[in-house]
């Protein structure tokens, strides 16, 4: 299953160390957990903004087929919690990433499910 996911990030630092091959390029796949991978489509970040205006990225969240969308909601937390994240759009929901992990956790199975 592949689904489209917007990201907002405010601080790119945050960010850079998780995207970033060996030699220094956007990788093409972050391997999350049990074979998920989240595919970003674009190819560069703009280093210098306006302060306070936060970076909208796109990737492609990949789920095997058999992983569990729980499995795959906490994969995906867990990287929002690592890159420091502050929202998510899934399938057209918007998912504000809070210290309520099981409550985020809920906000994105219904958004990776369509419920």
């Amino acid at each position: 299953m592949n689904i489209i996911i917007s990201v907002e990030v405010a601080e790119q630092n945050s960010l850079f160390p998780h995207l970033l091959d060996e030699s220094g390029l956007i990788s093409k796949h972050i391997s999350l957990e049990n074979d998920i991978l989240l595919s970003p489509q674009f190819t560069t970040i703009n280093k210098k903004r306006a302060v306070g205006v936060s970076d909208i990225l796109n990737f492609i969240l990949s789920i095997p087929v058999g992983i569990a969308t729980g499995l795959a909601a906490n994969a995906l937390h867990s990287w929002f919690v690592k890159t420091k994240t502050q929202r998510a759009k899934i399938n057209k929901t918007e998912i504000i990433i809070t210290d309520d992990k099981e409550q985020t956790i809920r906000l994105i199975i219904k958004s990776l499910t369509g419920e």
